[in-house]
């Protein structure tokens, strides 16, 4: 890629906006798909309030997800407050492990390179 750095700061601002701009939109399709993905993942985990999927925990005040399970402790509770506590199970696993990847290429490289982005908008600002 061509990430802009403190080392290229003599790039005019204008070829150095058209690459930043260039990056961003090799990059913008990847980051919503990914984006996606994740609220994919938390609507199979985390029941819908608006649906009756889940089952209420009168005493807790909070809900229960609709994904089967063997056990009689759900794999998600939200409680009243919006905690969220999963238990990993055999019909949550691969959707566990999914959320785990694409936590793992956000932080991995799509942080970085919104800072990098951040970073070289600055430098150019100055």
């Amino acid at each position: 890629m061509d990430t802009l750095n403190s080392s290229t700061s003599t790039i005019p601002p204008k070829v150095a906006l058209d690459i930043l701009k260039r990056e961003f939109e090799t990059k913008e399709e990847e980051m919503i798909q990914t984006v996606s993905e994740i609220k994919s993942c938390f609507s199979l985990l985390v029941p819908n309030a608006n649906e009756n999927e889940g089952e209420e925990d009168p005493e807790e005040g909070g809900m229960s997800s609709a994904i089967a399970s063997n056990s009689s402790v759900p794999p998600v509770y939200i409680s009243s407050n919006g905690l969220i506590k999963l238990r990993r199970s055999e019909d949550n696993a691969a959707i566990l492990d999914n959320l785990l990847d694409l936590y793992k290429l956000i932080t991995n490289q799509f942080v970085p390179l919104i800072d990098s982005w951040l970073k070289s908008a600055d430098l150019e600002s100055r």
